[in-house]
């Protein structure tokens, strides 16, 4: 009888290299150069950019949600209404012919 192993003992990791880096305590040495006040002012501008270009599109775009909204409650309303009008005007009978598939015995 086989002896049945685990999937993880079956995996050979031996081709794969054993390096392991250390490290250790990282610390920048210095202040940024020119390059480096660079890239943050251009990222201070990139982040400053998307958040203005964010508050004027929820400025334009808020006035005409809120219209939408009230012209569709407005109009949803107007809609039920005649809908229900009309329903309360005709007849509730569906007329057609029908067969009687299993008649119900009498008890």
């Amino acid at each position: 009888m086989p002896q049945s192993r685990s999937r993880a003992r079956d995996c050979d990791f031996s081709w794969y290299p054993q390096v392991m880096y250390q490290l250790g305590s990282f610390q920048v040495q210095g202040r940024p150069g020119f390059l480096g006040w660079a890239l943050i002012v251009l990222a201070l501008l990139v982040v400053i950019a998307t958040a203005v270009f964010a508050l004027g599109l929820f400025l334009l775009l808020l006035p005409i949600m809120i219209v939408v909204a009230v012209v569709q409650y407005v109009l949803w309303r107007w809609r039920f209404r005649k809908v229900t009008a009309q329903r309360m005007k005709e007849a509730g009978i569906v007329e057609g012919e029908y067969r009687v598939i299993e008649p119900r015995r009498p008890q």
